[in-house]
């Protein structure tokens, strides 16, 4: 009986190895519900601002170029 206990868990862990070796796992849950918080992150919207128009706050500065 021991002998196809020991298989099995070589197996799997030959697997388990396999998967992680070439980033299989990516993406997988570690607890339930995971994936909804992932996607709520993903999906969300942020009021920037309330009742006005979206503004440029700053323009970006153009790094000034050695003459030669």
């Amino acid at each position: 009986m021991a002998n196809p206990i020991q298989n099995t868990l070589s197996q799997l862990t030959q697997t388990i190895r396999f998967l992680v070796a070439n980033d299989m796992l990516q993406g997988v849950e570690l607890k339930p519900g995971d994936a909804e918080q992932q996607e709520k992150e993903q999906n969300r919207i942020e009021v920037v601002e309330e009742g006005g128009d979206v503004g440029i706050v700053a323009e970006p500065v153009e790094a000034e170029m050695p003459h030669e």
